[in-house]
């Protein structure tokens, strides 16, 4: 959004996103010699942006809202069992999620320079991330092998910002803030039984987002409480 904009009350600009995945792969065997191998890959790079464009003039609001909010729910499943003399099973998962959740202005941003005021201004990047890996595996047979790995990335850039040149008059304050709730969860469950039995099983989890709330060089009046 830019340009100029006046308004009696409230000015909102938001972006929204909810996302619920859900992924299972199965695989099975029996017999004399059981194969199987079960894959599961989820990439996620979502962006979610909120944005009041550079030289935009804001006369007069009551209050003034940038707002981008994200909200993931991400779940891959991976289940395989083999059974027989010789029994040979694998089980592959990975979930890989970044993207960014933003709200920002731009460069040159007026609020409450004329006749009018400009109440508060509130800029909000929320980021909220549940993500979870889980592999089951059986292997059964005179020989079993059986191999199964889970791999789970979450790393989300989320930023609140105020732009630089602006002129900033506010009646009441200016609230920047930057939120990243995250939870990520990696399992493997793997049961391999035989005269001759060999197995690997790899978990890993890995979080790491990146969260900034920044105020650029602006001009703010005495008054405006940053």
């Amino acid at each position: 959004m830019c340009g100029t904009l006046t308004a009696g009350g409230d000015i909102a600009i938001s972006s929204a996103l909810h996302k619920h995945v859900n992924i299972t792969a199965l695989a099975g065997g029996l017999g004399f010699v059981g194969l199987g191998a079960a894959v599961a890959v989820l990439t996620d790079n979502s962006n979610q942006r909120a944005y009041l464009g550079d030289n935009a003039q804001i006369l007069s609001a009551a209050n003034v809202s940038i707002v981008a909010d994200s909200v993931r729910n991400l779940h891959l499943n991976t289940d395989q069992a083999q059974i027989g003399a010789g029994a040979l099973g694998a089980s592959f998962s990975r979930l890989a999620t970044t993207g960014s959740t933003v709200a920002e202005t731009g460069s040159g941003v007026k609020m409450g320079q004329g006749a009018g005021d400009v109440g508060s201004l509130t800029i909000t990047a929320h980021s909220a991330v549940d993500a979870d890996v889980t592999v089951y595996a059986f292997s059964s047979g005179a020989v079993s092998i059986s191999a199964n790995f889970a791999f789970l990335d979450v790393t989300p850039t989320v930023r609140a910002a105020l732009g630089a040149n602006g002129l900033i008059d506010l009646t009441g304050s200016a609230d920047i803030q930057a939120v990243s709730e995250a939870d990520a969860e990696s399992k493997v469950f793997t049961l391999t039984t035989g005269a001759g039995t060999t197995g690997a099983s790899i978990a890993s989890a890995n979080l790491a987002p990146v969260v900034d709330a920044l105020v650029a060089l602006s001009d703010a009046k005495p008054g405006t409480k940053l």
